[in-house]
């Protein structure tokens, strides 16, 4: 009897989607879900806003020290959007501080509360910049310090790289440690969990360059495995820091990304082919054509 082949075996697999997460505001805490729609720009309401300093950088924890705090807010929709816009936020603070994005004096509240050249945004403002430490990146761009925001994206979006970050739930036990897998979550901020119960940890990397369909309507293309900065090693609301996490990452799974070097990895990147409802608990195949 002949052996399966690899995409043969790939195929076979039998995965569903545990959890589905979004972040309203980038950087920020987010949302867990029971089902979303999923579009060419990824997750509904993922990533809809975003804070925006003086300098034109972007709101990203990656930049420690002007940023890393944002991990300590939860941001969550109030309700639905009006007619052509996206629904307004509320940003709640340990500390009880909470920030309505549609209150009238809110411009003012957020300056107050993050910076006095900082503004929320929902719409990237051009030549909107990403900015980090030297480092976080190797290879060519081992000294590089910043990139267009949403460069690789659909237009009009705040994601560094694409819209779907996906990380399965061998690689959350095996990076977890004492936290627990919900803690590791929240380090890692992937959209989708996705369970299988025969996987290994870091199979995110054998799906680089297939196509997943995900329940009977969603298709999406991963693309490269997601290369790991210092932002899991941070604090936030509900967890101490870990400096120890990137080492983990980059002890377990080093990834070789071409131009931006070799990278601690965990997770993939991927895009969305064909949109529509995505269900906690959809069964996940790895589609034999790729």
């Amino acid at each position: 009897m002949q052996e399966p082949t690899a995409s043969e075996r790939l195929a076979a697999v039998e995965m569903r989607v545990e959890s589905l997460r979004r972040y309203p505001v980038k950087s920020m805490a987010g949302e867990s879900l029971t089902q979303s729609a999923f579009s060419v720009s990824g997750l509904d309401g993922d990533r809809a806003y975003a804070m925006v300093d003086g300098e034109n950088r972007v709101g990203s924890a990656k930049l420690v020290k002007a940023f890393g705090g944002l991990l300590h807010w939860q941001a969550g929709f109030k309700g639905p959007a009006a007619a052509g816009q996206k629904p307004p936020v509320r940003l709640s603070h340990p500390d009880g501080r909470q920030i309505d994005s549609d209150a009238p004096d809110a411009a003012a509240t957020i300056a107050a509360a993050f910076g006095a050249d900082v503004a929320f945004h929902a719409v990237p403002p051009p030549g909107l910049k990403l900015a980090f430490a030297p480092g976080t990146l190797g290879g060519l761009h081992a000294q590089t310090t910043e990139f267009p925001v949403s460069s690789a994206s659909p237009e009009n979006t705040f994601f560094d790289l694409a819209p779907l970050l996906i990380v399965a739930g061998a690689t959350l036990r095996a990076l977890a440690g004492g936290e627990g897998t919900d803690a590791c979550i929240k380090r890692l901020r992937p959209n989708l969990v996705l369970e299988d119960p025969v996987a290994s940890a870091f199979v995110e990397n054998s799906w680089v360059g297939r196509r997943l369909a995900i329940g009977p309507e969603v298709v999406i293309k991963v693309i490269i495995a997601c290369p790991r900065c210092v932002m899991p090693n941070l604090s936030r609301a509900d967890l101490p820091p870990d400096p120890g996490f990137l080492r983990r990452v980059a002890q377990a799974n080093t990834c070789d990304l071409g131009d931006f070097g070799h990278l601690p990895c965990a997770g993939s990147y991927a895009t969305v082919e064909t949109g529509g409802m995505v269900r906690q608990g959809d069964s996940v195949r790895v589609l034999e054509d790729g």
